[in-house]
């Protein structure tokens, strides 16, 4: 009877670990970068392009290019 316990253990123990595995959803989004005037207003955007994992993260991570009359930027939305 313990044979019988220790195998469902055993089974459950090999289904945990295949359906949790490690790998977690790569989080993806649509993004695209804006130019702003000074006042704030959108003056040229490019069409939105889905970007996942690292070069999502890359892009986020991008700090603004700032002139004196513009402000350029990446934003993303799921």
């Amino acid at each position: 009877m313990k044979n019988i316990y220790l195998l469902f253990a055993l089974g459950v123990f090999i289904f945990l670990s295949f359906s949790c595995g490690s790998e977690q959803e790569e989080v993806c989004m649509s993004c695209r970068q804006v130019t702003y005037d000074t006042s704030g207003t959108v003056i040229n955007e490019t069409n939105p392009k889905q970007y996942c994992g690292q070069d999502l993260t890359d892009i986020e991570n991008l700090d603004p290019v700032i002139t004196d009359s513009t402000e350029i930027k990446w934003e993303c939305e799921l």
